[in-house]
């Protein structure tokens, strides 16, 4: 609700001073209710439309990116970077925080007196499926080569050096600034000289890793963009990207920390499973639910990849984000 524009964030409810400024009657807003409470059930009339049986309970659940946190089972001061067709890099707080040079969104959590403080890399995936759909567009069947490639990143791109052999892509996700929040850069690219006798030339594969590198360098970014505010205690990541090794291995590198990934990369899915869990009764609670259901595949950690990245970073922040 609180993306709405209509809540007072500091106490999770509608804002009458909201909605009296933009001339919108206070009845027009939904009930708030907590997210896994009961909040109804299907009718008879409903039965006959979807096919539910009657009687069955509804249980509230929640938005996308904030199912996908519950899903990460997500503590105060812990960041969750949501790789999916977008980035969205989110903290938990136990304490409202708003940023001053408003950059950044600051809005209500699923769970009581939480907030969460959100850097969005913006679209970040929706690029990776773009550049492999155009390397596939002249393949026999190129929807079956773009699910092929998407399935087989971990062995196309295993033996491919921090920097992408010098290759740079400045490519849709950056460092979010809300007063800028419209504005639309050109892609930019740096890569070496293919006819040199002393250069890598770019390959396909080359490329589609500094698409990826591009956005873990973003999610980088956001990540030090929301630790200016307040400092964070662990890194996971969830989302449609963590369904390869690569993804978790290379944010670890790009960062420099140990990064924790679920082993179920359906976030949104998973934290609306557990409101329905915690809804039905199964559980007491949805920091219970989800403590019981959430499981972990092994922690990412940093290698000495990491210590080449931190130039690699550099160059791309000086490229994409300061400038020309």
């Amino acid at each position: 609700g609180s993306g709405t524009g209509f809540m007072d964030i500091r106490k999770c409810e509608w804002s009458d001073e909201v909605a009296d400024a933009v001339g919108v009657s206070r009845d027009i807003l939904p009930e708030i209710h907590e997210s896994g409470s009961v909040i109804g059930e299907v009718t008879p009339e409903a039965e006959k439309e979807c096919g539910l049986p009657k009687g069955l309970r509804i249980v509230q659940g929640a938005a996308d990116t904030h199912c996908a946190l519950l899903a990460s089972d997500a503590q105060p001061n812990e960041v969750v970077i949501i790789a999916g067709s977008t980035a969205p890099v989110m903290m938990i707080l136990d304490d409202l925080h708003c940023d001053p040079e408003q950059k950044i969104w600051t809005g209500c959590d699923l769970q009581k007196d939480r907030w969460v403080l959100e850097s969005n890399a913006t679209l970040t995936g929706a690029n990776l499926e773009w550049i492999v759909r155009l390397l596939c567009e002249r393949a026999e069947n190129p929807d079956e080569c773009v699910k092929k490639t998407l399935n087989s990143l971990d062995v196309l791109l295993v033996d491919i050096p921090p920097g992408s052999n010098e290759t740079l892509i400045g490519l849709g996700p950056s460092i979010m600034d809300c007063q800028r929040i419209t504005d639309v850069k050109q892609a930019r690219m740096i890569f070496p000289q293919p006819a040199l006798p002393q250069i890598v030339p770019l390959n396909s594969a080359t490329l589609i890793h500094a698409v990826l590198e591009n956005i873990a360098y973003a999610a980088r970014g956001n990540l030090e963009q929301l630790g200016a505010h307040k400092e964070f205690s662990c890194i996971k990541t969830i989302g449609g990207m963590t369904q390869s090794k690569i993804w978790p291995t290379l944010l670890a590198n790009i960062i420099g920390k140990q990064v924790h990934t679920p082993m179920q990369p359906e976030g949104s899915l998973i934290g609306a499973v557990i409101c329905a869990a915690k809804g039905v009764g199964h559980y007491p609670s949805l920091s219970a639910a989800a403590k019981n259901i959430v499981k972990w595949k092994p922690t990412s950690e940093p290698d000495d990849r990491a210590t080449l990245y931190e130039s690699y970073y550099s160059k791309w922040k000086r490229m994409w984000c300061e400038g020309e």
